[in-house]
């Protein structure tokens, strides 16, 4: 199964924020594991790094994009992206980056702590925690 995992749950589990740890760290095994196929979008590795270089530096900042490219196969940020993003309804953009890069991904869902932002998504949206239901026998 392909899910697109937003860029909170890779920071959640970069950044190692308990609250959302476990089910965000769980997801990331799978994909580790090939148990899922995990995709993000190419406007996770700006995100990171401009959250992580003010936090840690940049040296520690790009080992965490090495960890993400690692694990994650990436769908490009290109011109159709963009147009399907700028058509789209979401009031935040790059909310309509990572929804034009789920549809080009075929994901099954977008993997996100901000479920609401996605209403709109001919993808569904759903939680670490949710996704790790479904996952469940």
């Amino acid at each position: 199964m392909i899910v697109l995992v937003d860029t909170n749950i890779v920071l959640d589990v970069i950044q190692k924020r308990q609250a959302h740890y476990a089910a965000a760290e769980e997801t990331w095994k799978r994909v580790e594991e090939r148990a899922l196929d995990g995709r993000v979008s190419a406007i996770t590795f700006n995100n990171v790094f401009y959250i992580l270089r003010k936090q840690v530096g940049v040296d520690p900042a790009r080992d965490a994009l090495r960890a993400i490219r690692r694990t994650f196969g990436v769908v490009p940020l290109d011109q159709a992206i963009i147009d399907d993003a700028i058509a789209a309804a979401e009031a935040d953009f790059e909310d309509s980056i990572q929804i034009a890069a789920a549809r080009l991904a075929t994901a099954a869902y977008i993997v996100t702590r901000n479920v609401r932002h996605f209403a709109s998504s001919p993808i569904p949206a759903v939680t670490a925690n949710d996704l790790i239901s479904i996952l469940e026998p």
